[in-house]
């Protein structure tokens, strides 16, 4: 994922409560508490991915992986993460249970033909009752413009490049639509950084392809635009 994951994280860092309120059912009252920063010393593993938060007064945690694509090893990294996740959870405090944890997937890339809405690895014996984890699958580059738009924030309108329905024209509305909901100056350049490192992802050959010309265009005054901003 590189520079992908890189500037997604540190936007999900910037807007929690957008993050979260993607994957919390509607209706649901939702506080974020912040982020689970601990670590496990012994194979020096960070565990930064999850969120802590409070539904309806209730403790919960939220685990979101960016994914490039959903290959076959995700099942196990979202697993292995997990175990590590609960066991810092217990051991920061002992004696507690440990909140339920919700584990998504967001995938940028990948098949034409649908995902399916949720993965699981098993860990169970042949033949015996299910065990492992299961977890949600949130396909961002199987979505239309519009989808994205809904989730009401800026922080999902930088994967709008990857929408099944991207044209250069609903792009520069975007770009607009940044710019107007941006908190500041530097989130609105970074802002711009990432809506390009989505597009040059470009699952569908729509950047690329028939309308390359205007998008372009679009990229080159963003990115200028985004310079001019980080630089006041």
């Amino acid at each position: 994922m590189g520079d992908a994951d890189i500037t997604l994280r540190h936007l999900a860092r910037r807007r929690p409560g957008d993050l979260a309120r993607a994957f919390v059912p509607e209706g649901h009252r939702t506080e974020v508490v912040g982020w689970v920063d601990s670590q496990v010393t012994n194979i020096e593993r960070r565990l930064d991915k999850a969120l802590r938060l409070q539904v309806d007064g209730e403790p919960r945690v939220l685990h979101v992986e960016f994914c490039f694509a959903l290959r076959d090893d995700i099942p196990d990294r979202v697993l292995e993460y997990l175990g590590f996740l609960f066991a810092a959870l217990r051991l920061e405090a002992p004696g507690e249970p440990v909140p339920p944890i919700e584990s998504v997937v967001v995938v940028l890339s990948g098949r034409k033909r649908r995902l399916r809405a949720t993965g699981q690895r098993s860990t169970a014996w042949p033949g015996r009752p299910f065990s492992g984890t299961h977890f949600r699958v949130d396909a961002v580059y199987q979505r239309t413009v519009a989808e994205l738009r809904a989730r009401g924030s800026v922080l999902w309108l930088v994967f709008t490049p990857l929408a099944r329905d991207a044209t250069a024209a609903a792009l520069r509305e975007v770009v607009a639509e940044i710019h107007a909901g941006a908190k500041a100056a530097a989130e609105r350049a970074e802002l711009y950084t990432a809506l390009l490192v989505m597009a040059a992802i470009d699952p569908w050959g729509i950047i690329c392809g028939r309308s390359s010309s205007t998008w372009w265009r679009t990229r080159k005054r963003g990115c200028s635009g985004a310079r001019r901003l980080s630089e006041r």
